[in-house]
């Protein structure tokens, strides 16, 4: 084993060069460090990851820094390809000799028509055997098709994770752009990333600090393959760990787009929906941006055809909007929804479908119901061809709103206790400001997932039947509940302003031949095709001791401000500001949206606040309520 002292200023460190003879020699050489079992070291490095010189004979290597472990630190230096090659038998271990049991290609057959797919949780066991939840490395799963490059457009991104579930598939040398928008990962720069990968483009933080800027927060996965046909992915999980392992995450597989032929125009290949043109105006967004590689991916998707795609995409960019027009949530969704949306039932019970968004984090939308929810979000949501949306009209919605989101219980009966809700944001000042919102929450509470006792960083929004088995929409987004994702009103004309970038697809039954989406299972019917949701159906409302998740609550609840908890206080203090650093923007900013509103608030319009599911009394369903359990386990199949 070749040893030398390090250079480094930290006493008692070791600089280790990895000897030729591979896997079995390294672990051996783990060992004598005295830095415990070789593979649990493994798995926790690199805590911190530095491109060394090139030495005499050109070859890059990595300088690994591992913390102290029983009193000692050490350093070490490997080559960029051995340490993949490493990390990546690790990771396949870590999945399972089994893991690819089932292939993909079958997930993607079975979860057809829809193809949402929810997160395996390291925490739960039992979502190893859902057929519908996967991991990211199964996103590269040779079954889909071999893949030749990959984008990835997010808000965290944490580099040698993704780099490490490439390698655990040997595609880790292949070409890859990343643009991301948190700050808190400033290592390793872009120029540092080019020497280390020359075909990675890595781009952080492209969007500058603009006044008007809100959060980076859209996730959009493109991933090309030998025959130049893509694939989508779009969700709500960041490219880090916690995301993809500790919290509910739910995402969209889009099917396998072909290449259009040679000498048509970007016009060909377009979706029912109008995805393809969509996709091209968001990513244009980005040609001021210096993205070198942007302009391949641009004519890649217009080089593709998106005719099998049946959902519509929605996102938001920053600037003001106007109706009818992709860019806003509000304007596009109340337009779309008006045009495409049936509610399959009379008039008279149309109010009595209500809107559910189930959100991670809460934004401060309004002292009153009229200020924003009403006027604006509901007024949008609940559209339908039958009552369209009206961009100028300041009218109170009546629609029954319920929003599913953590109590403090939940957070505490987690499988990692107070720090379970650590993606989850709800300031004490937002909160103390909206007490009227309390009356519309529903727990988080999703037992036939057997997901109950795991915060969801996913959102969605969809308008249910009073039964509670007819969807007449789902929307699958990035987008939390707050007046930077969705927008507001800066004047009282109908123009709409957005402060962040979001992504999400919106799933209508016209588009998939139905007349609803069936969303809890019948005993009478076979063959029945049920939409997944992840939260049980019906919900349930909050009780007269539940409090909604706010972490400084927590803290406060727990005591943990006594000396002998210095160390909780801590590190749960570290999680609220965690929180604070991933939300959109802070309550400042959330106050200018108020008082921008507060401006062009038609004050003779104020009427009742929304309706309310306020008790489990009014939850009017057909027949035994029936948690939602659509996924089958491999048991099953």
């Amino acid at each position: 084993m070749a040893e030398k002292e390090s250079t480094s200023d930290d006493e008692n460190c070791t600089t280790i060069l990895l000897p030729d003879d591979r896997n079995e020699k390294y672990r051996e050489i783990l060992q004598q460090v005295k830095a415990g079992d070789a593979e649990a070291v493994f798995k926790q490095i690199p805590d911190k990851l530095k491109l060394l010189e090139e030495n005499g004979d050109g070859e890059k290597k990595l300088y690994i820094f591992k913390a102290k472990s029983n009193d000692q630190a050490f350093f070490m230096c490997v080559p960029v390809d051995e340490y993949f090659e490493l990390v990546s038998k690790l990771v396949w271990d870590k999945m399972g000799v089994n893991a690819d049991r089932v292939t993909m290609e079958q997930r993607m057959k079975d979860a057809a028509p829809y193809n949402v797919f929810f997160n395996k949780l390291v925490h739960v066991p039992e979502t190893d055997d859902q057929l519908y939840s996967i991991r990211f490395t199964d996103l590269l799963c040779p079954s889909l098709g071999k893949l030749k490059s990959s984008f990835h457009i997010t808000y965290m991104a944490d580099i040698f994770w993704i780099l490490r579930q490439y390698a655990a598939r040997k595609l880790h040398k292949l070409p890859m752009t990343i643009i991301h928008g948190y700050k808190k990962f400033e290592w390793p720069k872009p120029e540092t990333m080019k020497k280390l990968y020359p075909d990675i483009d890595y781009y952080m933080n492209v969007l500058g600090e603009e006044e008007d800027f809100g959060c980076h927060h859209t996730k959009l996965s493109i991933f090309v393959y030998d025959d130049d046909s893509i694939r989508l992915v779009i969700g709500s999980a960041n490219l880090y760990v916690n995301d993809w392992e500790i919290y509910n995450e739910q995402l969209w597989i889009s099917p396998r787009c072909p290449k259009l032929p040679d000498g048509g125009s970007a016009f060909d290949g377009e979706s029912p929906t109008g995805f393809k043109m969509f996709l091209l105006d968001y990513l244009c967004v980005y040609n001021d941006q210096n993205v070198e590689s942007l302009g391949q991916w641009i004519d890649r998707v217009k080089a593709t055809d998106f005719s099998d795609i049946k959902v519509a995409l929605v996102y938001t960019v920053p600037g003001v909007h106007q109706p009818r027009k992709n860019g806003s949530l509000i304007h596009y969704l109340g337009h779309i929804l008006s045009r495409d949306c049936v509610i399959p039932a009379p008039q008279k019970e149309h109010d009595s479908w209500c809107i559910v968004a189930q959100t991670a984090s809460l934004g401060l939308i309004g002292k009153t119901p009229d200020e924003w929810l009403t006027t604006n979000f509901l007024k949008s949501l609940g559209s339908h061809k039958q009552s369209p949306y009206l961009p100028t009209l300041f009218k109170n919605s009546k629609i029954l709103f319920n929003l599913v989101y953590p109590t403090m219980e939940n957070c505490l009966d987690g499988h990692l206790k107070y720090r379970s809700a650590g993606c989850c944001r709800y300031t004490k000042n937002v909160k103390e400001a909206q007490p009227w919102l309390l009356k519309h929450k529903c727990l988080w509470k999703a037992d036939g997932t057997k997901r109950s006792r795991v915060i969801s960083h996913s959102k969605c929004y969809c308008r249910i039947s009073p039964c509670w088995k007819k969807m007449s929409y789902y929307f699958l987004t990035s987008a939390n509940l707050s007046r930077s994702a969705w927008g507001v009103k800066p004047n009282a004309d109908s123009s709409i302003f957005v402060r962040s970038y979001e992504m999400g697809v919106l799933f209508l039954p016209k588009y998939f031949g139905e007349e609803y989406f069936e969303t809890m299972e019948d005993p009478d019917r076979k063959n029945q095709k049920l939409f997944p949701i992840m939260f049980d159906l019906p919900l349930t409302p909050y009780g007269p001791e539940d409090e909604s998740y706010c972490c400084e609550e927590l803290i406060e609840r727990l005591g943990l401000n006594d000396n002998d908890d210095k160390e909780k206080k801590i590190e749960a203090k570290n999680t609220d500001i965690e929180n604070k650093e991933q939300s959109t923007r802070s309550l400042v900013e959330d106050e200018k949206f108020a008082k921008s509103q507060e401006k062009s608030t038609d004050k003779e319009n104020q009427a009742a606040p929304a309706p309310v599911l306020s008790n489990k009394k009014d939850m009017k369903y057909m027949g035994k309520p029936v948690n939602n359990s659509f996924f089958p386990s491999f048991k099953k199949n």
